[in-house]
C-alpha cells in the first residue's frame, strides 16, 4: 500500500512510516545483526531523526583554532580526570544511579537551572542514596551540587582510546537494500542513506557500550534511572549487567512513537535492548505503549511530571491571547498557519511562539511575514508553560503544548490536516480526548473561536470536558507517586 505521494516525511508523518516500514520487514531485519545485537535495534531511532533533517541542510566547518593544540592539552587532563574518578569512585550500599542532561534543564530555580524529569529525584539523595552524574555545558550547570564526574570529559576520552571493529559490510548492504526498495515503492522523498551513516551508528553504539559497562561495574548501581536510551550502548550495558533500567519519558508519545513503539516479535528474538520499567507521565502514553504488546502491563510506571504539579497551583492573569506553539521541521504547515493568523489578528489578540529548535532561517522568514501585523511574537526563551496559563486559549498541530493546556485546564485547538485529520489525536491515537482538545481545520479557525468565544453552550460543554480528562495525560500527587520508584520490587 503507498503511504504518500512523492511525499518528504515530516515530525507527523515519519513515525508512522517507521513502524510501518518495521511491521512490514520485521522478518528480514530479525536476520539482520551487528555483533550479538539486532542491527535495527541500533539504528531505529538514528535513523528517524535523520528523515527528519532538511535536505539542504549542509554543516559549516570551523576554521582550525590557532590554540587546538592546547585544547587538546585541556582535553586530555579533563579526560584522565574524569575517568580516574570513575575508576576510583566508592560505590555506597544499594546506590542508584542518575544519568542526566543539562539539555532538559530548561527553567531556573533559585539562579540554577532546574531539571524538571529528574531534579527532585536528586534532591532526595540523602534518603534514598542516589549517585547523580550529568552531561552539562558551562552555562547551564546543574541545580544541585555539580557532578564530581564531568560525564563527557571521561566519555570523550574513552572512544578515543577504544578501537572498535566495523559493522559488516554485508549486513550494511541488505539492511539499505531493504530500505530503499521499500522507500522507493511508498514514492517517498528523503535524504540519501549511505552506508556512512549506519556504520558510524553502529560504532557509536559499540563504544558507548564499552564505556557504560566499564563505568557500570566499577559503580554497581542497584538501578539506573534516565532518559532517551533507547537504541543506546548505555542501555545495552545495563541489560547485560542486569542492572534494572528506568527509561524516564521526554516529551509526548504517540501511537507511532519510535523509541517506544515496537513490533513485539522483537520480543522472542533473543538478545533486545529494551528499559526494565517505563516511567510515564500518566494514562494516554500507557494506553499507547502497551497497546502493541513490546512492553507489558507491569512494567509501566505513571508518575506524573513535577513542573506540571507545581504549575497547577499557579494563578496567573489570563491576558486574553490566541496563543499559537509553532513546531520545527514543519516549515511549509507553519507558513500556511502564519497566513492564517495573520487573517485572525484582525479580530482577535494573537501571539506566537517559536520551537526552541526552530532553525535560524525559518525564524527569520516566520518573522518577516508577521513583521507588520499586531501580533506578538513571544521571545523562545520564556517558559512554555507560562505562556499556557496566561492565555485565553491554545492552538497547535501536534505539540505537546496541547496536552499540557489540557492538563492544566485550558482549551486547547488542535489542527488537523489532510494526512492528520484529527490533529494529534491522529497521531497519538486518543482519540476520547478529542472531546477536550478540539480539531479544527486551518482555514475552519475563524469561526470555531467565533463560536467559542460567545461563550454559549460550546463554551460549557467544552469546559466540562476539560476538567473530566485534566490528570488523563499527567497523573496527578507527582511527589508520592515518585517514592513507588524507590522500593526494591516495582513489578
Amino acid at each position: 500500500m503507498v503511504l504518500m505521494t512523492n511525499k518528504k516525511l515530516d515530525f507527523s508523518t515519519a513515525p508512522k512510516f517507521m513502524q510501518q516500514f518495521e511491521n512490514d520487514n520485521i522478518d528480514e531485519l530479525a536476520k539482520l545483526k551487528y555483533g550479538k545485537w539486532y542491527l535495527w535495534q541500533i539504528i531505529k531511532v538514528p535513523l528517524f531523526y535523520f528523515l527528519l533533517q532538511e535536505s539542504d541542510q549542509q554543516q559549516t566547518l570551523a576554521a582550525p583554532s590557532k590554540s587546538a593544540a592546547f585544547k587538546k592539552i585541556i582535553s586530555l587532563y579533563n579526560g584522565l580526570l574524569n575517568l580516574f574518578r570513575i575508576i576510583f569512585c566508592v560505590s555506597k550500599s544499594n546506590s542508584i544511579l542518575c544519568v542526566t542532561h543539562y539539555v532538559d534543564c530548561l527553567s531556573k530555580k533559585e539562579g540554577k537551572y532546574y531539571n524538571s524529569l529528574f531534579d527532585y529525584i536528586v534532591s532526595n539523595s540523602t534518603k534514598n542514596s542516589i549517585t547523580h552524574w550529568e552531561y552539562y555545558s558551562s552555562t547551564k550547570s546543574p541545580r544541585y551540587n555539580s557532578p564530581k564526574i564531568k560525564i563527557e570529559n571521561a566519555e570523550g576520552l574513552f572512544y578515543r582510546l577504544n578501537k572498535t571493529s566495523a559493522i559488516s559490510q554485508k549486513s550494511i548492504n541488505e539492511f539499505l537494500q531493504i530500505w530503499n526498495h521499500y522507500i522507493q515503492k511508498n514514492d517517498i522523498l528523503t535524504n540519501n542513506l549511505g552506508e556512512g551513516f549506519i556504520n558510524n551508528v553502529c560504532l557509536s553504539f559499540r563504544k558507548s557500550y564499552s564505556f557504560w559497562q566499564f563505568c557500570l561495574k566499577r559503580k554497581k548501581p542497584s538501578k539506573i534511572f534516565s532518559s532517551e536510551k533507547m537504541c543506546t550502548g548505555m542501555l545495552a550495558a545495563a541489560n547485560d549487567l542486569n542492572i534494572p533500567f528506568y527509561e524516564f519519558q521526554h516529551g509526548n508519545i504517540d501511537k507511532h512513537y519510535p523509541p517506544y513503539v515496537w513490533n513485539k516479535k522483537w520480543n522472542e528474538l533473543g538478545t533486545v535492548v529494551k528499559p526494565n520499567y517505563l516511567v510515564l507521565f500518566g494514562n494516554t502514553a500507557k494506553k499507547i505503549v502497551e497497546k502493541d504488546g513490546f512492553f507489558n502491563t507491569n512494567s509501566i510506571i505513571t508518575i506524573g511530571y513535577e513542573k506540571m504539579e507545581q504549575y497547577r497551583s499557579e494563578k496567573k492573569a489570563d491576558n486574553g491571547y490566541v496563543f499559537f506553539a509553532l513546531q520545527p521541521m514543519m516549515n511549509e504547515l507553519n507558513k500556511l498557519i502564519i497566513n492564517e493568523i495573520i487573517k485572525l489578528s484582525s479580530g482577535y489578540k494573537i501571539a506566537i511562539k517559536y520551537h526552541p529548535l526552530q532553525s535560524l532561517k525559518e525564524v527569520n522568514e516566520y518573522n518577516e511575514l508577521l513583521k507588520d501585523t499586531s501580533v506578538k511574537i513571544i521571545e523562545q526563551s520564556k517558559n512554555i508553560y507560562d505562556c499556557i496559563i496566561e492565555s485565553k486559549l491554545i492552538v497547535s498541530h501536534v505539540s505537546t503544548v496541547l496536552e499540557e493546556a489540557l492538563s492544566l485546564g485550558k482549551v486547547a485547538i488542535t489542527l488537523s490536516t489532510k494526512s492528520l485529520p484529527e490533529g494529534i489525536h491522529t497521531l497519538s491515537g486518543n482519540s476520547y480526548l478529542a472531546n477536550a482538545i478540539t480539531p479544527v481545520a486551518i482555514n475552519d479557525l475563524d469561526s470555531f473561536l467565533s463560536n467559542l468565544f460567545s461563550e454559549g453552550i460550546m463554551y460549557k460543554n467544552l469546559i466540562d470536558s476539560i476538567d473530566k480528562y485534566k490528570f488523563e495525560v499527567y497523573e496527578e500527587n507527582y511527589y508520592n507517586n515518585i517514592l513507588k520508584l524507590f522500593g526494591t520490587n516495582n513489578a
